[in-house]
């Protein structure tokens, strides 16, 4: 019996199409080494990475073994579909600034990204480790599974003097454009050179996954751990975002949402750094929260920001604990660094708050009018802030 006329050329397509399987890899069978971190390591173990994204099919998983793997970066998967990275050992980055590849000649041209996915689509990153249920992350790379380590110290310099050299030619540890449906997991991102992440993605879930960088302590932002700024956290641009159980202690914004991103929800969080922010913005921003996140000494608090035209909306902070935090709590301007007779210059700032007796530096609450500079916020809801200071209890 012939098969309905209608229904023939595509019976006849799936018999006749190939019939692929999945692999699951390794980065030793493209040529990766463990264990050793020289220059020549270095380099292979990165080629070994960009071996296996040149070569892996959808459905395909490459598995960075247990034991270190000293790598180079400028790796670059540009159109992944459907491929699994279980760093299920630890990556360290290359200490060799010289030798580290840029995207033109010479010493002062950009250095090129760690990772870099450009239009990936269900890519997922992950390790074989278990999350502590309720952990919020912190158990990430526990026992070296799931580590990247950027060897942050050797990008950040002398404190004071390590960014006038450098600036900010820095490689981002994860940088993805155009992406969509992308799952990151159980990582440790452990002091990383500059931005932790950058991503530009439609449809992502991060979860039970911590980022770390300080220099000297993790109780407090000293001058000297500030001094390793641009550190950023989980920066993200897009639509249908979830960021959710990870932890994140830093020196600028820990959860950071920027340009032209809506529908974003980052809850059950840990953070201490420059804030959970939004911006710089110039651009419009609807419809993201904030929620049950613990704030243990962190510089700032709530921080949004813009440095242009845009509206942001529909914004919900909600369920904030703050202990002891060393700057501002809430921040609301233009951003703070900015030093200009520029009308929307922060001096000291737009609208921060509150001002609460004892707190360090307290005369730099005590804010100035608001400025009109062509952003509005619109229906920004603030709610249930707990603020942990010298031993009393400020609920907002």
């Amino acid at each position: 019996m012939m098969p309905n006329n209608s229904l023939f050329p595509f019976l006849l397509l799936f018999a006749s199409a190939p019939l692929v399987l999945s692999k699951s890899y390794t980065l030793l069978d493209f040529g990766g080494i463990e264990g050793d971190d020289s220059l020549s390591s270095c380099q292979k173990n990165g080629q070994a990475f960009n071996t296996s994204f040149e070569n892996m099919v959808q459905g395909d998983v490459l598995v960075v073994p247990k034991g270190t793997y000293h790598t180079m970066g400028g790796i670059v998967g540009e159109n992944l579909d459907g491929i699994t990275i279980s760093i299920d050992g630890t990556i360290v980055l290359s200490k060799d600034k010289k030798h580290w590849p840029r995207t033109g000649p010479g010493v002062k041209a950009r250095v090129m990204e760690f990772f870099h996915f450009i239009r990936p689509n269900n890519l997922t990153i992950t390790s074989s480790a278990l999350p502590k249920i309720g952990g919020r992350g912190q158990d990430a790379g526990k026992d070296g599974i799931g580590m990247i380590d950027g060897n942050g110290a050797t990008w950040w310099g002398i404190p004071g003097i390590g960014y006038l050299e450098i600036g900010e030619n820095r490689p981002r540890l994860i940088n993805i454009d155009s992406g969509s449906n992308v799952t990151i997991e159980r990582i440790f991102f452990k002091n990383p050179p500059y931005w932790t992440t950058s991503m530009r993605v439609n449809g992502l879930e991060i979860t039970d996954c911590k980022i770390e960088a300080w220099r000297i302590s993790h109780d407090s932002h000293t001058i000297i751990d500030l001094s390793a700024f641009n550190t950023d956290g989980f920066d993200v641009t897009g639509n249908n975002i979830w960021i959710h159980d990870s932890t994140v202690w830093n020196q600028d914004d820990s959860f950071c949402v920027k340009d032209s991103t809506t529908n974003v929800v980052i809850e059950n969080i840990n953070a201490s750094g420059v804030g959970l922010t939004i911006g710089s913005i110039a651009s419009n921003v609807n419809n993201i929260t904030f929620r049950n996140a613990y704030m243990y000494h962190t510089y700032k608090g709530i921080y949004m920001k813009f440095r242009g035209n845009g509206i942001i909306s529909n914004v919900l902070y909600e369920n904030i604990v703050m202990e002891s935090p060393e700057q501002y709590p809430i921040w609301i301007g233009p951003a703070q660094q900015s030093d200009s007779s520029n009308p929307c210059a922060a001096h000291p700032c737009s609208l921060c708050w509150p001002n609460i007796p004892g707190m360090f530096l307290t005369s730099l609450f005590l804010c100035k009018p608001f400025a009109f500079c062509s952003l509005l916020c619109l229906f920004v809801s603030l709610s249930l802030f707990v603020f942990l200071i010298f031993d009393f209890l400020f609920l907002y």
